[in-house]
């Protein structure tokens, strides 16, 4: 259909979301894990997002269950949707196309960040009791958002992936790839894509012979161009943020090597610090070893008060990591600081990570460089640092 013009594609579907969503599409990626995959049933509107790779948008009735917010899968990279039925609620979204690739590049939500409308809703002075009990299970609530990951893949791994691209095969003294390494880069594309289709191929290429594991990208400007890009590079998976307000993070990997367990948005509740771009969190097991870690993609605030801003907003991170090194060491933070550390004590935002011997910036030793694409890899037995904080960076 979009080989014939088609710009957009939503589906309708009357299977519904159910009930406890997560739950229920945990419990399908799990029976898919243990091969019950003979017999394609799709019993909701989640399992047919799975399966439905090239919709853009599905849109849900037949369960009087509603969400106000729009439902991602990481799978397929497909949004649904579900209003209260019965006549209570309706459903009022802003789709986006790209004048110039007339591409759907995402949506907005019309009215108070809701997807549902209802005319049963209005302003009230809350009841005491009832607001405090709220405001207990709110603090519950963010306390589940930000425990351990279950270190669970989100998906199998596809087996069957066809490397058809020529990009994929060529070969170039860029090549970082190490044997039984793991390299991963941060880029900053800035306003990407700067030549609209044009800057797909050839940061393809670039990415292809670069061969790193794992890319960190900042400031994606239209998703829709970023979901093209990814379609030439067969070999890697990819993870866009949800949540930011403008500018998107996004991470690629090679999908052999890493299996996705989980992500997240850090601080969505509360990202003024964070520009309006909450980290993105991303879990990974590495394939071979098994080894378990965490990737944390950050753009800080440039520009104005952004040195302020940037000082509140690594406290911010430094106490959430903090709190979760014990139960996961290997976490990596990587991104667009919109700082530098040769920068006087008082005018960078790393003064608690610097001063904390369990982290460690492996950037710190060629800090005068202007170079403006970096990759850094490891060997453990060859680095000189203090080995308590480089098993806490990464082992």
């Amino acid at each position: 259909m979009k080989n014939e013009g088609a710009e957009v594609i939503i589906a309708l579907t009357s299977l519904g979301i159910p009930w406890d969503r997560e739950q229920v599409y945990q419990d399908f990626l799990d029976s898919l894990s243990i091969g019950n995959t003979t017999e394609k049933v799709i019993n909701n509107a989640l399992e047919l997002g799975y399966y439905a790779k090239g919709v853009d948008f599905i849109v849900s009735g037949g369960v009087s269950k509603g969400y106000p917010d729009v439902w991602y899968d990481p799978h397929s990279h497909v949004f649904i949707s579900q209003n209260y039925g019965n006549g209570t609620e309706f459903g009022h979204i802003i789709l986006k196309i790209d004048n110039y690739s007339n591409r759907f590049i995402g949506f907005e939500t019309a009215v108070d960040g809701r997807v549902g409308q209802t005319m049963l809703a209005d302003d009230f002075i809350p009841e005491s009791k009832m607001s405090q009990w709220i405001q207990t299970h709110l603090s519950w609530s963010l306390e589940k958002v930000y425990e351990a990951p279950p270190w669970k893949p989100i998906f199998e791994l596809e087996k069957d992936c066809e490397e058809t691209s020529n990009l994929i095969e060529m070969k170039s003294p860029m090549d970082v790839n190490r044997q039984d390494e793991i390299e991963i880069i941060t880029w900053n594309t800035e306003f990407f894509p700067t030549h609209r289709d044009s800057t797909l191929p050839v940061l393809a290429k670039i990415i292809s012979n670069l061969n790193a594991d794992i890319i960190a990208f900042q400031e994606i400007r239209f998703t829709g161009y970023f979901s093209g890009l990814m379609e030439l590079l067969p070999q890697y998976d990819f993870i866009v943020s949800q949540q930011s307000s403008f500018m998107d993070q996004a991470i690629i990997y090679k999908r052999e090597t890493f299996t996705l367990v989980n992500q997240s948005e850090l601080f969505a509740e509360d990202d003024y610090n964070f520009a309006g771009r909450p980290p993105l969190k991303v879990d990974f097991i590495h394939n071979n070893s098994e080894t378990k870690f965490s990737v944390i993609n950050l753009h800080m605030k440039c520009c104005d008060s952004g040195l302020f801003r940037r000082k509140k907003a690594a406290i911010q991170l430094y106490e959430y990591l903090l709190i979760h090194i014990d139960k996961n060491p290997n976490i990596i933070v990587l991104g667009d600081w919109n700082d530098d550390l040769k920068d006087k004590d008082g005018e960078h935002c790393f003064k608690p990570y610097l001063e904390d011997d369990n982290f460690l910036f492996p950037t710190k030793i060629v800090s005068p460089s202007t170079a403006s694409l970096n990759s850094f890899s490891f060997n453990k037995d060859e680095a000189n640092c203090n080995s308590e904080s480089f098993n806490n960076f990464l082992e």
